[in-house]
């Protein structure tokens, strides 16, 4: 009996875990697209057009996604599994929708309807892709060797970044 009790902390820990990191995961990333959002409406549209202002802030939330969850999950200590790594990034992909929506309709008084209708265009397209890439990035990690080396924020990190050296699959 009492090995069922340490496997049920472990895996209720690792679980915590998962839940912390997502919460940070959405709240850094989504902070920070909230912010490139104000100047991609404001500066980059009238500019550029809807979709080109999309492509143009579309790779500089993917590249803080990647940098953010590669921080959190050392942090938090998310294991590497599929299980986790998939929760993780699901967790905090159902916040942002849920986040979404609800500045869409308590915000900016637009119906559910508005918003969803939004999604079905090129830029809105695009930009759930971005939101796909962005729950599977905690995932992606596992297909790079760990290393021991400091991440690009100068966190001591046993995950890859983004280097030539790192490249090669598990």
């Amino acid at each position: 009996m009492p090995f069922l009790l340490e496997n049920s902390r472990r895996f209720s820990g690792s679980w915590v875990a998962v839940i912390k990191a997502s919460l940070a995961y959405f709240a850094v990333v989504f902070g920070c697209a909230f912010l490139f959002g104000i100047f991609r409406v404001l500066a980059l549209t009238p500019a550029v057009g809807k979709t080109g202002a999309v492509v143009v802030e579309l790779p500089l939330i993917l590249g803080i996604s990647w940098i953010t969850s590669e921080i959190l999950i050392v942090r938090f200590g998310v294991p590497r599994t599929l299980t986790q790594r998939l929760a993780m990034g699901g967790l905090a992909f159902t916040i942002t929708m849920v986040a979404e929506a609800g500045l869409s309709i308590f915000v900016f008084g637009q119906p559910l309807s508005l918003y969803l209708e939004s999604i079905w265009n090129l830029a809105g397209l695009l930009g759930l892709s971005g939101q796909l890439g962005f729950a599977l990035i905690p995932t992606i990690h596992l297909a790079f060797k760990p290393t021991q080396q400091t991440s690009l924020l100068g966190v001591r990190t046993k995950e890859p970044r983004l280097t030539a050296s790192t490249w090669t699959a598990r």
